[in-house]
């Protein structure tokens, strides 16, 4: 016999402090060994002590940064991340608490207020908390969805349709909001239409298990055995592969990595929090991050913007490096790079950089223009650097790309071309002596010739 599946499941996954992934139970026993009532793994004592360690070096950075900013909203916000990211729900929900009361017009912390709440089955606190964020951010995403998902909670299936309805033209892509509308319809006993949201939710998105059973009873209802059956057919499937998925994920969640991860997160709130009065602290916890996470992207994107602003080529390059070895499909990272080998008259870096810059982003001019740049420099591929000048001209047509035009178009021997590209880039930048200066060798050039 099948359980009637309610509509609200606990979401802790909503739960999360602006941004960050929350996560919290933490298994420190091999699901297979509990499974069979086996703790004795002699590593059980190993890992019990170092997430220990990341527990209390968590907490002392949350209690550091709120010693030294006592009523900053960023640095009581991290503690809440703190609390958050280890079950500490009721902490957590105090820090919001402060948080709303320090910035009583951020929709952000009235969400996650709300979702506590929901979490906490206090269902009318929640809707009251997401009633006064969409007074702030009319737009804030699936508040619609949950105060409708409340409200089917307990028991006002036509105030919850209202809300549910609102959400799908807000987003008419959110499956979960045309399933809890079904919901709604299905308590009204407004079968059919409870049928039409179940099949709206399978067909955007078609492993919405709950939508499938929702499919079969409400047919059960309206008498549709053959299509009864079919839904039958399919919840089963996805039962079966949502266990199989759910086993895998057991054997292949590492409790610690995840601790890791979220200290690595908290390093860099909190670097942040100290960036514009205490730099020097700020890289410390910034490089811990990495520490922890030789990829965490943003301590590196932090740091490296950091080194800029310091003038250390070498330590900014080695972060975009490192960037571009974590993402190596995002095109600024190799952008970044390309300027400062130029910068660094390292030609041959530069060239790698900016040519993997042209393949990842083939409508950035920059990447064409600067290997024009790196060719004109070393004299090499002549034929080549009229191209991308060219390229880079045609994307861009500014003063920058129409003097490196003129230089590429110089050396082919092309003079008399290059002469009407560059005075095209004194007009445009007419404060750029440099340019002038070139100008007025080539028309030299060409009188000699003369």
């Amino acid at each position: 016999m099948m359980t009637l599946l309610t509509p609200c499941r606990l979401r802790l996954a909503y739960l999360l402090p602006f941004g960050f992934v929350l996560m919290f139970s933490i298994s420190l026993v091999s699901p297979l060994n509990a499974q069979n009532g086996d703790t004795s793994d002699p590593s059980s004592d190993e890992v019990l002590r170092q997430a220990d360690q990341i527990r209390q070096e968590q907490y002392r950075l949350g209690e550091l940064v709120l010693k030294d900013y006592p009523d900053n909203f960023h640095a009581i916000r991290l503690m809440g991340y703190v609390h958050s990211s280890q079950g500490n729900l009721n902490e957590m929900f105090k820090c919001w608490q402060r948080c709303a009361d320090l910035e009583p017009g951020r929709a952000d912390v009235l969400d996650q207020m709300a979702k506590h709440a929901m979490q906490a089955e206090r269902y009318k606190e929640a809707i009251e908390y997401w009633k006064k964020a969409l007074v702030i951010d009319p737009n804030l995403p699936d508040a619609y969805q949950f105060i409708g998902e409340c409200l089917l909670n307990y028991g006002r299936p036509v105030d919850a349709r209202r809300s549910l309805e609102l959400a799908t033209k807000k987003d008419p892509k959110s499956a979960e909001s045309f399933y809890l509308l079904g919901e709604a319809w299905f308590q009204a006993q407004e079968f059919e239409k409870a049928k039409q949201a179940f099949e709206k939710t399978v067909a955007l998105q078609q492993n919405h298990t709950n939508a499938y059973y929702g499919l079969i009873k409400t047919c059960a209802r309206l008498g549709l055995s053959d299509e009864m059956a079919k839904y039958a057919q399919a919840f089963q499937q996805l039962e079966a592969a949502a266990y199989d998925l759910d086993q895998q994920n057991r054997r292949e969640f590492d409790d610690l990595a995840s601790m890791r991860q979220k200290l690595a997160n908290t390093y860099f709130d909190a670097g942040r929090i100290y960036r514009e009065q205490r730099p020097e602290q700020a890289e410390r916890m910034w490089r811990r991050a990495t520490e922890l996470d030789i990829a965490h992207v943003g301590s590196r994107e932090a740091l490296a913007g950091l080194y800029i602003k310091q003038r250390n080529a070498a330590k900014a390059i080695e972060q975009y490096e490192a960037l571009a070895q974590a993402v190596p499909t995002n095109p600024a990272y190799y952008r970044q790079l390309g300027l400062f080998y130029v910068g660094m008259r390292d030609f041959s870096k530069a060239e790698q950089a900016l040519k993997t810059l042209i393949k990842l982003s083939p409508q950035d001019p920059m990447g064409y223009r600067t290997l024009a740049q790196v060719y004109l420099n070393t004299e090499q591929k002549t034929d080549l650097t009229l191209k991308l000048a060219t390229r880079a001209t045609q994307l861009q047509p500014n003063a920058e790309s129409q003097f490196i035009l003129g230089l590429a178009l110089a050396r082919t021997g092309q003079r008399e071309q290059a002469i009407r590209t560059v005075q095209k880039a004194v007009e445009l930048a007419p404060e750029k002596t440099s340019y002038q200066r070139f100008l007025e060798s080539l028309q030299r050039g060409s009188r000699a010739d003369d």
